[in-house]
């Protein structure tokens, strides 16, 4: 099942088959199971070579910064404002008239 150096000889000359069995199977386990760990350590060392400041999660050391959202706050100001000045100009040619 394993290898024989996995076990001490003195410890394998002390076991009883039964023992043995059931060593070598948690051997064989403890195996498997480093090597599914390992493969999953793999995989995440991939993903975190991928990361750009873009798709991180981890927040940009100075402050964020949103010029997207400020520029769309001052479209839609100048909109407003061009709103207002439309409603006032047609008020005064309503009352000049």
């Amino acid at each position: 099942m394993t290898r024989m150096s996995e076990i001490p000889p003195e410890l394998l000359a002390e076991m009883t088959p039964a023992v043995r069995v059931f060593v070598e199977s948690l051997l064989v386990r403890m195996a498997d199971v480093q090597t599914a760990m390992q493969s999953e350590i793999d995989g995440l060392k991939a993903q975190v070579k991928r990361l750009t400041p873009k798709n991180s999660s981890v927040p940009p050391r100075r402050g964020i910064r949103m010029p997207d959202r400020r520029r769309s706050q001052n479209r839609n100001q100048r909109s407003s404002e061009a709103d207002s000045t439309d409603t006032f100009t047609s008020l005064l040619t309503l009352l000049a008239g």
